[in-house]
Order: structure tokens, then sequence, then C-alpha cells
């Protein structure tokens, strides 16, 4: 379960592993919650599944929902790559990183961006965390806070 901001709205984003799904719930304006969004993933597993991928904006223009999918160092669904080093022991690390459009109305994905995140020779690993950005013409006067 990820809580985050869509459309200038309070969401939370709940992954369901069996079925390979993302609901995308919305707070509507009389404050009750509803499903708003589904994305479905199944077709697209293994490079971008429910456990991998968090929803970060809609497209206000077309509704198409860009999906980051970062691979973490946790134990579930192929999140964790273990590469062979010195003295036989192996040593987790990132896989790579991708940005996909899903669109909910054809129920496609299509993928922007995507990079492998390399190692050093010392087995460090580079991070690789895309966020969104909204620029403001108001400047903000940082003795206020």
């Amino acid at each position: 379960m990820t809580i985050l901001e869509l459309h200038g709205e309070l969401c939370v984003a709940c992954s369901h592993g069996g079925t390979d799904t993302i609901d995308i719930w919305m707070v509507k304006e009389d404050g009750a919650w509803s499903v708003e969004y589904r994305v479905e993933l199944r077709e697209f597993s293994p490079e971008y599944s429910s456990e991998t991928a968090t929803p970060m904006a809609i497209d206000p223009m077309d509704g198409r929902i860009l999906l980051n999918k970062g691979q973490s160092l946790h134990s579930g669904h192929n999140a964790v790559i273990f590469t062979p080093r010195r003295h036989g022991r192996a040593i987790p690390r990132p896989g790579g990183v991708s940005l996909g459009y899903y669109d909910p109305k054809t129920a496609t994905l299509e993928t922007i961006y995507s990079v492998s995140i390399p190692d050093d020779d010392n087995g460090w690993w580079y991070r690789f965390c895309p966020v969104i950005c909204q620029e403001s013409l108001v400047k903000v006067d940082r003795r206020q806070f």
C-alpha cells in the first residue's frame, strides 16, 4: 500500500500480488473513498508487477498513469538480483528501473525510459530514483519558515 498525491488529491495505491493489479483509491468531494483506476499488470510481468511498480502521476489530458518500476532490496517477487562476489557470497543489488505509461482505457503499457543500475568494482551500486517536480512562478520567502 502506498499513500500518494495524484491530480492534487490524496490517493492510496493498493497492490494485489495474486492478480498482479494495483487499485488507485481517491477521495471524492463528499469524503468517500472509491477506486478510480485499476492497473492490470499480469500481461507485462515480470518487467512490471504490482509489487515493483508505483503510480507517480496521471496525465490530465488522456488519463494514462505514469508508473515507476524500481527494484528495491526486499525479498518479494523478483525484487532482488544476487550477484556473485568474492569468497562465494552473494550480494543483493537492484536490477534496474523503468518508467512507463499505462493506459487504463486500452490496458496497454508503453515503457518510455529504462536504465540498468551499474555497480562498481567494490560491489556498490548507484541509485536512480525518479521524482515528479512541479515548477512554480511563485517565490517562497524562506524567512517565513
